[in-house]
């Protein structure tokens, strides 16, 4: 897999998830495509695997809907329509999402694949970059102190979870699309959707559909209110917000008759988060354009993409 992501991140946003079918994201297309523009990587495969207890207790925690949960994953990228495979040294990313009053808060830090799984399992972080150094032409790699940082409130909730284990592999192949109108906002649509418990290695298999019609998943993500035209396009499309989380519903289709955990919150969840109000949270976590409605699911600007694309809305 070729990963050139940006190294770390550090972002607050609103992220609302939509599901498709093929004639909805058509007529989407076809109402906003002239507004959209690919973004730096429009066409990824993306794998990621999700830690969690022996029980599942973090995704139990997540579907509750409470006022603050978090996901812990390792995240590699791979280029949309290509055989995939996973090399020890390849550049990863160590991912901690969290959620509180509706806004996600995103940390991440880059590592070899290798360090990545190794920092996971308990070892020091800049031991871990040491013993499996990264290496990138896209990316510039080390240990800064932003990554420190990012590093420790990873490794606290690393520990406020523990015992955490590999758990769920979930794969995509992702259209990044922004706009064009100095808006901000992404897009991201998702086809061929999968998920897996077993193997947990990265590129080994591709695992069940998550969705049961193949149905494409789009995020529009936002750091303010969506532009008009945005507003007037869904609504004129018919596509409402739903609640859906990839891993949420994996973890359904994987065990359909587990009955719901109940775990009451935790005072330490939202100390170690900072989140007293919503100015501390603020302060701590400091395409090729589609633009008709013609029978092709999207244009593309490489055959490789355009097939997988095409594939999925079939």
């Amino acid at each position: 897999m070729q990963t050139t992501h940006h190294a770390h991140a550090n972002f607050k946003r609103k992220e609302k998830k939509y599901v498709l079918n093929q004639g909805e994201y058509l007529a989407l297309m076809g109402l906003i495509g002239e507004k959209l523009e690919e973004d730096e990587y429009a066409y990824s495969h993306i794998e990621s695997l999700y830690y969690d207890t022996p029980d599942w207790r973090m995704i139990n925690r997540s579907m509750e809907k409470p006022l603050y949960k978090e996901k812990l994953r390792v995240r590699v990228y791979g280029t949309m329509g290509e055989t995939q495979s996973a090399d020890p040294d390849q550049v990863a990313f160590v991912e901690l999402k969290k959620k509180f009053k509706g806004i996600v808060y995103k940390r991440r830090m880059v590592m070899s694949l290798q360090g990545a799984l190794a920092f996971m399992d308990g070892m020091d972080y800049e031991e871990a970059m040491a013993a499996y150094p990264a290496t990138s032409k896209d990316l510039e790699l080390g240990a800064t102190w932003r990554d420190r940082q990012i590093a420790a409130e990873i490794r606290a909730c690393i520990d406020r979870w523990q015992p955490l284990a590999p758990a769920m592999i979930i794969a995509v192949e992702r259209m990044s699309l922004r706009t064009n109108d100095g808006s901000g906002v992404r897009m991201t649509f998702d086809f061929d959707s999968r998920w897996r418990t077993q193997p947990l290695g990265f590129g080994e298999a591709e695992g069940e559909q998550l969705m049961p019609n193949n149905e494409i998943i789009l995020e529009i993500k936002a750091q303010g209110a969506y532009p008009l035209w945005l507003v007037h396009a869904l609504d004129q499309a018919k596509i409402y917000p739903v609640s859906n989380t990839k891993y949420g519903r994996a973890y359904r289709a994987a065990f359909p008759s587990q009955p719901a955990l109940t775990h009451a919150p935790q005072a330490s969840e939202l100390r170690d988060f900072g989140a007293r109000d919503e100015s501390t949270v603020a302060a701590a976590t400091t395409t090729a354009t589609a633009t008709s409605t013609s029978t092709t699911a999207t244009a593309t600007s490489t055959a490789a993409a355009s097939q997988v694309v095409n594939k999925a809305v079939a």
